[in-house]
């Protein structure tokens, strides 16, 4: 497959596929980025209050369907060498990431700071700019004069919390 032909890709598979390839010393590169997860074992915290909130509101009127966990919790399940390009995790709403075993690098971007944008980026403004990602913005490229990023390398047993 030449380098940059990113149609051939395996979009659908199951988790076996995964584990087989994880325990091969050349297997293939896969990453499942949407596999739901249920609310057991789910637990509020100091900082986030979506579960409390829907505890204290289940079953009363028009709250009383399911939790919704197919938007609200996923898990992401990858072998050596995925990746995926730029993009804004749940929407913009804060994610949360955990990692069990392997180790997760991460690299967050925020736009670089000019005279025309302060007041935009310390109001976050200037993510709801839909001219943000047209123009010169590629999903493959750094584009390192318009965007400053730190990169996070996370271990098993480490969690990270992004807004």
């Amino acid at each position: 497959m030449p380098e940059d032909d990113y149609s051939k890709q395996q979009k659908i598979g199951t988790l076996a596929q995964i584990l087989n390839a994880s325990r091969q010393e050349h297997g293939r590169i896969l990453n499942a980025l949407d596999l739901p997860r249920s609310l057991s074992g789910v637990t509020g915290t100091n900082y986030t209050s979506e579960v409390s909130a829907w505890r204290a509101t289940q079953d009363r009127p028009f709250c009383k369907t399911n939790y919704p966990t197919a938007d609200n919790y996923w898990e992401l399940v990858a072998t050596r060498g995925a990746r995926s390009w730029t993009h804004i995790d749940a929407d913009g709403l804060g994610t949360r990431f955990e990692v069990v075993c392997g180790a997760k690098w991460i690299v967050i971007g925020r736009p670089s700071l000019t005279d025309d944008n302060t007041d935009a980026l310390n109001s976050y403004s200037f993510f709801s700019d839909r001219r943000l990602f047209t123009g010169d913005f590629a999903v493959e490229d750094a584009s390192s004069a318009l965007w400053q990023y730190e990169a996070l390398y996370l271990a098993p047993g480490t969690a990270l919390y992004v807004q």
